[in-house]
């Protein structure tokens, strides 16, 4: 009777299990520190679990939210905030690019202004976008909009000022004129440019829009509370209201 030989089992491959159970055992820990931290109502004088949700609570909201149909309107309403934005970034960062990356004269025009406001973060455009817009919607759309406008417009430039100067000398002993070579050589080097958006730009575009939606939030909660508060003095000033 023959008798199989047992194959050993890989060390490389007992030591990645073995990691992958620390890892898992790490997160079930924290995870169980946050329920009893929450459910105790721990207090520490600096950080206070008291008013802490605890990991139970959270994932009843998360599957209430996801049972309920407001989810699809929310994120439908942050597609089109993030997706419009974009678009009208694009739409002006490629112009603007194009036209700086091409002409000394608007570049020494265009691009000092475009500089100062580079450094300004989006979220803080936030208090001037909601006293520009006159819908807390388009101030939110102009956040992403300010989010994505500067990194489009530098790659474009870059793009521009980057095309192959072979590529050009060619196409001029060619014969092509300015016309051609621009929309044959620059503009393809720009785009290609400008739309190498990372995947940290989309988040970075997306929380964007979170930070829009909480003082869009903030706002209304605060003329909510405002409104209230007229009212309870017109209330307590006016005799015999009978209420």
């Amino acid at each position: 009777m023959e008798t199989t030989a047992t194959r050993p089992i890989d060390p490389a491959l007992l030591r990645r299990a073995g990691r992958l159970l620390l890892r898992a055992l790490s997160l079930v820990a924290c995870v169980a520190a946050w329920q009893w931290a929450a459910t105790h109502h721990l207090d520490l004088g600096l950080v206070t679990f008291q008013n802490v949700p605890s990991p139970k609570d959270v994932l009843d909201a998360a599957t209430a939210l996801l049972e309920s149909p407001k989810l699809a309107l929310h994120l439908k309403a942050s597609v089109w905030r993030v997706f419009a934005g974009f678009v009208a970034a694009g739409v002006a960062g490629i112009g603007l690019g194009l036209v700086i990356g091409r002409s000394r004269r608007l570049e020494d025009v265009l691009l000092p202004p475009l500089e100062v406001l580079r450094p300004i973060p989006a979220v803080a455009w936030i208090p001037l976008a909601i006293l520009m817009f006159p819908s807390s919607e388009l101030s939110m759309v102009f956040i992403t909009f300010i989010g994505a406008l500067f990194p489009i417009l530098l790659n474009t430039i870059h793009g521009v000022e980057g095309a192959d100067p072979r590529l050009v000398a060619s196409s001029r002993s060619l014969g092509a004129g300015r016309f051609p070579i621009f929309t044959e050589v620059i503009l393809p080097a720009a785009l290609l440019e400008a739309g190498e958006v990372s995947k940290s730009d989309l988040v970075s575009l997306r929380l964007q829009v979170n930070a829009a939606d909480l003082r869009a939030f903030k706002a209304a909660a605060e003329d909510e509370v405002l409104r209230c508060e007229e009212c309870r003095r017109i209330l307590v000033r006016t005799p015999e209201s009978g209420l």
